[in-house]
This record gives structure tokens, C-alpha cells and sequence, in this order.
């Protein structure tokens, strides 16, 4: 049986909604690692890589939820695809008191995997399909990479690792609502969408430099 470990970062005055993010793996059976860091979060990433006993690795962030399915639904899909580098859920969002206010609904045909040619297309389609929150990693694998700083792609650097990945392994996307996404003033998406916007284009820039 495939065992998963999950570390959730957070830092300092964001222990806000971390008790509730903690719960929602320990109903699944899991006592998730909590590392509280500077927000350098490609240094907790990598060394998680390096250092994780486990089969899967799910980096989760401290003000999401994710649901009593998550990581049976997701460990279930990389046991069934050995070749994928990570995996991916739909997910819900909910606002800072956890109210339902919305759901990600893909605007593309699925696919069993997605290479990095899949990956591309999308991206230029629909931009950043990937929430970051809801990624599970199969350890084998991802340790061949280092995941970047925001020298390269900005805020988007979590697409250009997606992209990096993608270009030696498919990554999968489970279509199934798995996380509920917080959206709320204190989160770093909200207060950098102007950057994020920039930095994916930087990021597709990437990809297009690096396609195979």
C-alpha cells in the first residue's frame, strides 16, 4: 500500500486557519508536518524532496481544507498511472470564514495524462489550470528537480516548475473538486494578482524556450 506524507508551510501570523487545514488530514489518517519559514518556500519544497520517506508527498498550503477524499482519490490515481510526476485536483473556494463561493470547472476535454505539449496548450488556452494547493508528488520522481526561486518567472514560479516537471513526465489532473481553495484578503493570491498575471506570461515565455 502507498504511503503519502504531507507538509503544510505556513509562517509568521498565518496560523490563522492552520488548526482547520491540520484536522482535514488527520480525519484522512495522516498527522501532517508543519514547517513555519520565511516564505522561502522553493527551500521547505526542495528539502522535502530530498528528505521524504514516503511514496507520494502532498505540499499543502495552511489556510486551505482539504476533503475526507483527497488522499485516498489522489494517491489512487498516481498507483494507477507509475509514469506521472505529480497530480492534480479541482477544488472548490471558499471564503475566510469557509463558505462555499465558488467551484473550478475545467473548460477542456480530459485526458488519462497530460504531457508537456498538453500542458502548454492549456496554459496558453486558460491559463494557470494547476492550483498549487491541490498538488501530490510521487517522491521517485520529483527528486531529480530543484523547485525554482522567483528570479525567473515572479510570482508564476510555481507554473514554471509545473512546466520544468512536465517536460520529463506527464503530471495528471484528477477532475474531481478535492480541496476547498480559502480566498481571502490575507492570501498572497489575492495581493498579488497583478504580479501573478505577469509573472505567468514570464512563465509561458519559459515553456516556450523550453519545449521539447
Amino acid at each position: 500500500m502507498s504511503t503519502v506524507e504531507v507538509l503544510i508551510k505556513t509562517f509568521p501570523g498565518g496560523e490563522k486557519y492552520l488548526l482547520e487545514t491540520v484536522e482535514s488530514f488527520r480525519a484522512q489518517g495522516v498527522e501532517p508536518v508543519v514547517v513555519n519559514d520565511d516564505r522561502r518556500n522553493y527551500d521547505v519544497w526542495n528539502d522535502a524532496f530530498r528528505t521524504c520517506k514516503a511514496d507520494y508527498l502532498c505540499c499543502a498550503h495552511h489556510d486551505d481544507v482539504y476533503l475526507p477524499n483527497y488522499i485516498p482519490e489522489m494517491s489512487a490515481y498516481l498507483d494507477a498511472h507509475p509514469d506521472v510526476v505529480a497530480a492534480f485536483s479541482l477544488d472548490y473556494l471558499i471564503d475566510a470564514k469557509g463558505k462555499r463561493i465558488g467551484q473550478t470547472y475545467p473548460a477542456w476535454q480530459e485526458q488519462d495524462t497530460y504531457s508537456f505539449a498538453d500542458l502548454y496548450r492549456l496554459m496558453i488556452a486558460h491559463g494557470n489550470v494547476l492550483r498549487c494547493e491541490t498538488v501530490m508528488y510521487r517522491v521517485a520522481l520529483v527528486r531529480e528537480f530543484e523547485f525554482p526561486d522567483q528570479s525567473m518567472c515572479e510570482r508564476a514560479h510555481d507554473t514554471q516548475f509545473w512546466f520544468t516537471i512536465a517536460n520529463k513526465h506527464p503530471i495528471g489532473i484528477v477532475m474531481k473538486p478535492l480541496v476547498k481553495y480559502r480566498v481571502h484578503k490575507d492570501s498572497d493570491t489575492v495581493k498579488n494578482v497583478t504580479n501573478h498575471s505577469l509573472g505567468h506570461f514570464k512563465a509561458l515565455e519559459f515553456a516556450a524556450n523550453l519545449r521539447p
